[in-house]
């Protein structure tokens, strides 16, 4: 049912949809990041031709990568290997993290199921392969297979600003991790290269990661720090500024915390899960998929605390995965108390303009909305009790070794 309303409404699984003609339209040779010819490939897709809407697909290189196997497949077949793909990824999520926190299986399951399946089946999006990637980068390490983590750890990247942080820990823990991630690296880089080019891995670092931030810097989707002082009238140049310096802040702190926890406690889930939580923390570009990379460090502390710290956690893992979800589906709905179809919203620019350019344009119609500011408290006050949480424990002194991390003392 689900895909097959997916063939006839431009946005069911409309991430997966630019992520699919992104890839047709680079093997095409052409550029994936303008708005045509991306848009009409999306148009075809969803059996429409009268809708001027792009969404656009602002992926690196890499991650774009992961498309093109897809692209000799109709959009129905693809999607629907999408969609099973994005299940197992959820269930081995479900399993790592189970083994990894030692908490009941069923725990981990109810605090993944919203921003690790709902959202991911709904818009078709890349966060949970990133956050399964760390989860097995993590089981890697703790094996002291530091290369294989290294490896995934280095795939996570296909969500910069989640896998980024995590890898800058690993390298600076794990010595014998630093080679193959070197490695993996420019291996990732020359797919890249290979999929849509160098000209084109420059625009997006250079122009669209920009227009993209700008574009949805006071979209009712954001969940960011630039989203939230936008709200408060901060002119748009210093409300991306500050959420820039708030994202590199929050991942200097979460390298540094994860490598002295990991080390303190002997114990690498640290390394990987702290970084990766507090990237989601502030910045300047934040959806509520994202949010997903901070629930395996929830998950770890409820695990490792006192029952009323334990019942802390899990509070801070519901804030945070499932309140703004099922708002925004009652917000959202068609005939909701909120809802804008952006596809009537016009937009005249020149159709080799970024497609970011485009998208904001129109979703500019269906922003400001206070309900949604006011429902994200919930997930910023359970990312602020995480946060707090490992403040805490880095005052702390001393710490219990990890039973399951076999990893020698040089590489912890």
């Amino acid at each position: 049912m689900w895909l097959a309303r997916a063939r006839t409404d431009f946005f069911t699984l409309g991430d997966f949809r630019a992520f699919y003609c992104s890839a047709r339209v680079a093997l095409a040779g052409d550029d994936p990041y303008r708005a045509e010819p991306l848009g009409a490939c999306e148009r075809a897709t969803a059996g429409t031709s009268d809708s001027n809407v792009t969404l656009p697909a602002p992926i690196p290189a890499h991650a774009m990568a992961l498309f093109v196997p897809l692209e000799p497949l109709s959009f129905g077949m693809a999607a629907a290997m999408w969609c099973a793909l994005l299940t197992a990824v959820f269930f081995f999520s479900s399993i790592a993290l189970a083994r990894l926190s030692g908490l009941p299986y069923g725990w981990v399951l109810a605090a993944l199921f919203p921003l690790g399946l709902v959202v991911p089946i709904e818009e078709g999006q890349l966060v949970p392969l990133s956050v399964a990637l760390l989860a097995g980068a993590t089981l890697a390490l703790r094996a002291r297979r530091d290369g294989l983590g290294a490896v995934l750890a280095a795939a996570a990247t296909i969500e910069p600003h989640i896998g980024l942080p995590a890898c800058v820990a690993i390298s600076i823990a794990r010595p014998r991790a630093r080679v193959v991630m070197c490695a993996t690296t420019l291996v990732l880089f020359a797919l890249g290269e290979r999929v849509v080019g160098l000209p084109a891995m420059l625009e997006y670092v250079q122009h669209v990661l920009p227009e993209h931030i700008a574009a949805e810097a006071r979209f009712d989707d954001q969940y960011s720090l630039t989203y939230l002082l936008s709200w408060l009238r901060v002119p748009l140049a210093a409300a991306i500024a500050l959420g820039m310096a708030s994202y590199w802040l929050a991942m200097l702190l979460g390298i540094g915390a994860g490598v002295l926890l990991s080390r303190r406690h002997h114990d690498v889930r640290w390394l990987v899960f702290v970084p990766a939580a507090l990237s989601v923390c502030g910045g300047p570009f934040l959806h509520e998929e994202h949010l997903l990379a901070a629930v395996p460090l929830a998950l770890l502390l409820a695990a490792s605390a006192s029952h009323s710290a334990r019942i802390s956690s899990i509070v801070a893992a519901a804030l945070v995965a499932w309140p703004a979800k099922f708002a925004a589906i009652y917000f959202n709905a068609p005939g909701g108390p909120i809802h804008v179809d952006v596809t009537t919203v016009l937009w005249a620019g020149p159709p080799l303009a970024l497609a970011d350019v485009a998208w904001g344009a129109r979703i500019a119609a269906d922003s400001g909305h206070l309900p949604f500011l006011l429902v994200k408290f919930t997930s910023w006050i359970g990312l602020s009790m995480l946060v707090f949480d490992v403040l805490c424990r880095l005052k702390r002194r001393g710490g219990t070794r990890d039973p399951g991390d076999g990893s020698p003392p040089e590489d912890r």
